[in-house]
């Protein structure tokens, strides 16, 4: 994973090259985007088709944000699902958007994203980008395979390629690229409305950007330890790996007076504890729904409901200091050895004759090569062996595990015992299915220590279904908007259970802001 991040960081400077040395000098333009990621480059590309002058600033050096790594975006009637029959109900979408928030999202924003995201799958690949429409589950989310398609995975190169090629596009259109410049603040004039921006650049220098309109794309403040310290009354919170996520759009939106907006934790699987760079390495260990037991020694979740990621990452973040064991003994192991992950759960052979592939981390994710590599019999015991005493306990009993992972032995040899139990009789306690129950019976037995997955956050400024932000009063903010990460309104407490959602989210969210800012300042 390491490998990929370094090397979308090159593909974004040799993709961005042309941007614009930044002086210290005031700039008018119609609407200025803070932020050039995923949502900031769909806003500003789609204010500039409409007709209004456009600036663009991104505090990088390079295209950052969580969509240079994201696999792909969701939409239910994008051109290839029209032409290949394979629309989705609207009705039944909207469904499980509001009843996984529990109704607490906004029904008007949640139905003009519906709506407008396959027209948005469209307005991107008729400027650069390129998708293509992948089956449900081809990921390894069991629980997906019976959905309809709704996932449009990155093509050729992934999501820092397409989004420079967005941004190579918005350039040659007349619009004004900022790199290693940051907004600041807000400004407003002496009538209080929307004036534009105070940005600064490489050199700390600070100069105004004046505008009619500002839309907020900043990302979320994923990477804000003290901010997100508050918001999940954590001591020890994760952190998203976007390192630039740190909540300035909300927090210049506050400012300006927006609505505070819940903000919430887009929990996605688990990362190895400490070493969350190798976490790909151990992924077969976090899919298969072996036991799991917190810091406490107790089961807490029924874990087929892993084979969901969003809600396994959910489960493992409720857990004390956020952190969960997988618990498996040496029938398991034998099994990785003569059949694969194939052998213990069947993610995959679905698609070993499927030709469908997207990039995720901008490495290839071919749906036949995936089937394929869960087939291979492997022995993971040296790459266990690896971590062991850090991050993966082998022991020859039980008690002898439970004493290596610092829990209670008489707890965790109960937990285990009545796990077994369940595995013959059915499993009245948390209803897994039967056939992903792996009883602990061979020595030696295996723990490997998991942390919630963080891919940031979602939400912090309430806005309406035109992405405008709103004051106390539910009133737009005449010229402010705020989209992708940055906007609360589509979720609950939750990140919904449907592929792509947020990526679809935030570049959707982003052409319409766009679009109805360029209205705006006609």
């Amino acid at each position: 994973m390491l490998k990929n991040i370094i090397k979308t960081i090159l593909l974004s400077f040799v993709l961005l090259c042309t941007a614009l040395p930044v002086i210290a000098a005031d700039m008018t333009t119609d609407v200025v985007v803070v932020g050039a990621g995923t949502s900031g480059t769909a806003a500003a590309l789609a204010a500039l088709e409409k007709g209004a002058r456009v600036i663009l600033i991104e505090k990088a050096p390079f295209a950052a944000g969580a969509g240079t790594f994201s696999g792909g975006m969701f939409a239910a009637d994008s051109p290839e699902q029209i032409k290949t029959g394979k629309t989705v109900d609207k009705e039944w979408l909207f469904n499980v958007f509001m009843e996984s928030s529990s109704y607490r999202a906004n029904a008007r924003l949640v139905k003009n994203y519906i709506n407008n995201a396959g027209r948005t799958v469209k307005f991107l690949m008729d400027n650069g980008a390129e998708f293509a429409l992948s089956d449900a589950g081809q990921d390894g989310q069991i629980w997906h395979q019976d959905m309809p398609a709704t996932h449009h995975g990155y093509q050729n190169g992934g999501g820092a390629v397409n989004i420079g090629k967005l941004q190579k596009t918005f350039q040659k259109k007349g619009g004004i690229l900022l790199f290693e410049t940051k907004g600041i603040s807000i400004v407003k004039d002496k009538n209080g409305k929307i004036a534009g921006i105070i940005a600064e650049n490489a050199d700390e220098e600070e100069f105004q950007i004046n505008a009619k309109a500002v839309i907020l794309a900043t990302g979320g403040a994923g990477a804000n330890a003290e901010m997100l310290k508050e918001i999940y009354n954590s001591d020890n919170p994760p952190l998203g790996f976007i390192g630039t996520a740190q909540g300035e759009g909300i927090k210049m939106a506050w400012e300006a007076g927006a609505r505070k907006g819940d903000i919430i934790g887009e929990f996605f699987a688990v990362n190895l504890i400490p070493d969350a760079m190798r976490s790909l390495e151990f992924r077969p260990f976090a899919d298969v729904p072996f036991l799991k037991v917190n810091t406490h020694g107790k089961r807490f979740m029924r874990e087929d409901h892993g084979l969901g990621y969003a809600l396994y990452g959910n489960a493992v973040f409720e857990q004390p200091n956020h952190t969960a064991w997988v618990v498996f003994d040496q029938t398991s192991m034998d099994k990785f050895k003569k059949g694969g992950l194939q052998a213990l759960v069947d993610q995959y052979s679905k698609w070993k004759n499927s030709d469908k592939e997207f990039y995720e981390f901008n490495e290839k994710m071919a749906a036949a090569d995936s089937a394929k590599q869960a087939a291979t019999p492997i022995d993971y015991t040296p790459l266990l062996k690896s971590v062991e005493g850090r991050d993966a306990m082998i022991a020859k009993s039980l008690k002898e595990l439970a004493k290596k992972m610092d829990i209670d032995p008489e707890t965790f040899q109960a937990e285990v015992a009545r796990y077994n139990e369940l595995a013959k009789i059915g499993d009245v306690d948390f209803h897994n299915e039967p056939q992903f129950m792996y009883p602990l019976i061979k020595a030696p037995y295996y723990a490997i220590r998991f942390a919630a997955r963080s891919l940031g956050t979602l939400g912090g400024v309430v806005v309406n279904e035109n992405l405008q932000a709103v004051d106390k009063n539910y009133d737009p903010i005449p010229g402010l908007y705020t989209v992708g990460n940055d906007a609360t309104g589509v979720w609950g407490n939750s990140y919904v259970e449907i592929c792509g959602a947020s990526l679809g989210f935030a570049f959707t969210s982003g052409m319409l802001a766009g679009e109805d800012a360029a209205s705006f300042v006609k």
